[in-house]
């Protein structure tokens, strides 16, 4: 997390409809989640493990406790935000245990797909086949994930929309 976050949330808030953060929550402080209230329309904490046992297989040791507190620090500062587990081959297994964890944290939950070009060698190893997609039970949950969201940011969407369907409008038109 940059220092001069705050400035640039305030910044990108004057000029843009939606302001999403994506971080790992790990520099996340009480301090920068009191700073951040109203700057942001969502935190998208990437996590890569449901425990502290399965988390540390690609961040550092510790990473899984430091995204509780940033979820706790997020919470109290009434700041909104979402888990973003990213699914690859060494947790593609566990999204019912993400699902599982989002619900006992009473936190909504959304998954990103690792995708990479594979000629990097050290990601290939976690590249999902179609097969293991296919195994994740990620579109087993498409429903229950989506009502979890939606009825989390139900309010929120509907802000949202009303900000945010202008400025699409305009867009359109002036493309057309």
């Amino acid at each position: 997390l940059r220092d001069d976050i705050v400035e640039i949330l305030k910044y990108a808030r004057e000029r843009i409809p939606q302001v999403i953060v994506g971080t790992n929550g790990t520099r996340i402080t009480k301090q920068i989640a009191k700073k951040i209230n109203g700057l942001v329309h969502n935190v998208s904490l990437s996590i890569d493990g449901f425990s502290v046992d399965k988390s540390d297989f690609i961040r550092d040791k510790g990473t899984f406790e430091k995204v509780l507190n940033a979820v706790k620090y997020l919470k109290e500062a009434d700041v909104p935000f979402s888990l973003l587990p990213t699914i690859h081959r060494k947790n593609y297994k566990d999204v019912n245990s993400f699902l599982e964890l989002a619900k006992e944290i009473d936190v909504p939950i959304a998954f990103s797909l690792l995708t990479c070009n594979t000629d990097e060698r050290n990601l290939e190893d976690y590249v999902l086949t179609e097969q293991e997609f296919n195994k994740s039970r990620i579109k087993d949950n498409v429903d229950s994930l989506y009502s979890n969201v939606y009825s989390y940011y139900k309010e929120r969407l509907e802000n949202i929309s009303k900000l945010a369907f202008p400025f699409v409008k305009n867009i359109y038109e002036t493309k057309n």
